[in-house]
């Protein structure tokens, strides 16, 4: 077995640099004849080809395990870099701010996902993965508002950072995202979107404020919009909130981030399914683990049991 560690050197501690990671690995793999590779991302997709000449040299018989040492964003990277390799794992070292996947296993078995050693040595458990185009993704995918209020989160994000030489400080995160919804609210493209939606061959065409297609229930950090999903029963889950007037998405929206959709059920469609496809004549922007494509027309479909994640949770 072989082992890449690929680390975002800016989603590490504030008190652990580059060499004490460095470090903190050859002490895990004292005991251990395992080769491992460490490689520190750049900037975003530089994971990609990376993992790709890991896995190439390590040949295709090989059993090689990858980390994703960050946050949702490398992890997005990590899973695109091994789709279509085999006997790959992934392991998830979770670094960022939300870590949306690993709430999947529990907030008892967080600290679990730190521990090196215990990576190395896990069993691994299939899970799911939803295959959007080109891409694949192990969270989510969302359209419509949500995905507008966390593009205008980050854009004001990146806005702070390049005023103030820093990051935007954690009191006025949440701010952030505040302003973002209220300007939302009165961006007409993004709450009264004409989508047509089949899925599984039925159609559910109409005119939504936002489309949430999960693959489990986790989403944004601190957000559960869809508690229904289970990233291993072979099926997305998909909830879209229907348009409605800025203040009555405004009164719904504190239950809807908190997965109590069922209280005003009349305002959303819930459906779950394997494949479908979403198109409009204008572009729509969609949203996957924080990273944004646009298309007028997309296909979306779940892969049961793709992605063997390492678990250390026994």
């Amino acid at each position: 077995m072989k082992h890449l560690f690929v680390v975002n050197p800016r989603a590490l501690p504030p008190d652990v640099t580059t060499d004490e990671f460095a470090e903190n690995i050859r002490g895990a793999f004292r005991h251990s004849d395992d080769p491992y590779e460490l490689f520190f991302t750049r900037f975003a997709r530089d994971a990609i080809p990376a993992v790709r000449k890991f896995a190439a040299e390590a040949g295709e018989s090989e059993i090689k395990r990858v980390y994703s040492v960050g946050g949702d964003g490398m992890l997005f990277d990590i899973v695109n870099a091994v789709y279509g390799l085999k006997n790959i794992q992934i392991g998830i070292i979770p670094f960022g701010v939300e870590n949306d996947f690993v709430k999947v296993f529990g907030a008892e078995n967080f600290v679990k996902f730190l521990n090196i050693k215990r990576q190395i040595v896990a069993k691994t458990i299939p899970v799911d993965i939803l295959k959007v185009d080109a891409f694949v993704t192990p969270d989510y995918v969302s359209l419509g508002m949500e995905c507008h209020v966390a593009y205008l989160g980050s854009q004001i994000s990146n806005a702070w950072r390049g005023l103030f030489k820093r990051p935007i400080p954690s009191q006025l995160s949440r701010l952030r995202y505040i302003t973002a919804f209220i300007l939302t609210l009165f961006n007409r493209h993004a709450i009264y979107h004409r989508y047509v939606i089949e899925i599984d061959g039925e159609h559910y065409d109409g005119q939504y404020a936002s489309i949430n297609i999960a693959n489990h229930k986790y989403v944004g950090g601190s957000m559960v919009s869809v508690p229904e999903a289970d990233c291993t029963d072979g099926e997305f889950d998909a909830l879209f909130t229907r348009s409605t007037a800025p203040f009555g998405l405004f009164t719904l929206f504190g239950k809807h981030i908190k997965g109590r959709w069922k209280e005003n059920r009349s305002r959303y469609i819930y459906v779950r399914g394997k494949q479908m496809r979403i198109s409009s004549d204008t572009p729509m922007r969609l949203c996957l683990n924080g990273q944004y494509v646009y298309r007028t027309e997309v296909e979306i479909e779940i892969l049961h049991g793709f992605a063997e994640v390492i678990a250390p949770i026994d």
